[in-house]
């Protein structure tokens, strides 16, 4: 087991629904998903690298800001409200990250990837190599192949002007 990301994208009605009890939210609710599975930090240190913007950091997409949080409870502690919210990203932002991301191109991707770098800057999970056989992960493809998911992902969120709930750990 490690560190894993999941994007889930749902329809406004549905988020609408969410709003009053975050918690109820289960994956079948979802229009589609997509797991980072413990690669996440790959594809942040790799998208950094080759986003236009410099002053947008990657980690923002798997730690939005937005939070779907349920009215507090009385005598709830701030860290219990806190554990049920669920960052999520609402349409207007998905339209900034599809654009952002379908600027980002296949080569800066591929020359992006040093595992070298990765690995010394304590990138999770700190194993990346070279190594492209097809049984491995951690390596080049691994990354370039998400970032590629994430991309069609998003630009099929933002077509649909769906909300995406983030759900790391």
């Amino acid at each position: 087991m490690g560190l894993s990301a999941t994007f889930y994208a749902v329809s406004a009605l549905t988020f609408q629904t969410l709003t009053a009890d975050p918690s109820s939210f289960h994956p079948k609710q979802a229009e589609q998903w997509i797991t980072f599975d413990q690669n996440q930090e790959g594809v942040e240190h790799v998208l950094d690298k080759c986003m236009a913007n410099p002053s947008l950091k990657a980690h923002l997409l798997f730690s939005p800001e937005a939070l779907l949080q349920p009215k507090p409870e009385a005598g709830a502690s701030i860290e219990e409200h806190y554990l049920e919210a669920v960052p999520y990203h609402p349409p207007e932002r998905v339209t900034l990250w599809e654009e952002v991301l379908q600027n980002v191109s296949n080569e800066c991707m591929v020359s992006a990837y040093d595992p070298e770098d990765m690995n010394q800057n304590g990138v999770y999970p700190e194993t990346w190599h070279n190594d492209e056989s097809p049984h491995l992960a951690f390596n080049r493809s691994h990354v370039v192949t998400a970032i590629e998911q994430l991309k069609v992902f998003i630009a099929e969120a933002h077509a649909e002007e769906h909300y995406i709930l983030v759900f790391v750990g």
